[in-house]
């Protein structure tokens, strides 16, 4: 079952991974200084857009790192879907999630398509977790995050666990911290006269 404990392991599994390639992403670049030596951050964060690639690095360390299977933008609905395998082959999916990277300036252009995914995650059927990759000063976690939520104004969010690691940021703050936030989100609860419904047909079928 995938519950708050397994996503507390997908955050540090995942966040290792980023971490890892933001170590040799900052080597590399300082291997090839006179062409990399430029106000963008060295590491991971020189690429702030690219989702997709952030999303490989992270099922990349699931598959080493996991107990159970992952895939990334599974029949092109989400992000990401974690599975296990039935006693014929078959794959179950145990949960489904999304991730966003969180790095605008002004840290509200995302937030938009943050509630368009909270909500088909939401009418997904299945356990389902948000994770949101960013950054921000050393020491400021509690502030940033406490923005996030409060601008989201989210209530199917509830944020289980946060992996961070040391880097270096762009030119105006060079001390930075790196961050993958994993979120559980609730799914909408059957009516009550529904599930009543569904017990007594449970109670009376044979």
């Amino acid at each position: 079952m995938f519950d708050d404990t397994m996503l507390i392991r997908l955050v540090e599994t995942a966040g290792r991974a980023l971490e890892h390639e933001d170590r040799l992403i900052t080597c590399c670049s300082r291997e090839s200084a006179p062409l990399y030596d430029d106000d963008r951050p060295p590491g991971l964060l020189r690429f702030p857009s690219k989702e997709k690639y952030y999303q490989f690095l992270i099922l990349r360390g699931l598959m080493a790192g996991y107990p159970l299977g992952a895939d990334i933008e599974c029949e092109e609905r989400y992000d990401f879907v974690l599975f296990r395998r039935d006693l014929a082959g078959l794959r179950e999916i145990q949960a489904v999630g999304e991730m966003k990277i969180w790095l605008s300036p002004e840290g509200t252009r995302e937030l938009p398509k943050v509630r368009d995914d909270v909500a088909k995650l939401r009418g997904s059927g299945h356990p389902s977790f948000f994770l949101v990759a960013t950054a921000w000063a050393p020491g400021t976690r509690d502030e940033q995050t406490s923005f996030l939520m409060r601008n989201l104004g989210e209530p199917a969010l509830q944020l289980v666990h946060v992996y961070e690691f040391g880097t270096i940021g762009w030119a105006s703050q060079r001390d930075t911290n790196f961050a993958l936030l994993g979120f559980s989100v609730k799914t909408p609860q059957p009516p009550q006269d529904q599930l009543d419904s569904e017990a007594a047909t449970a109670i009376v079928d044979p």
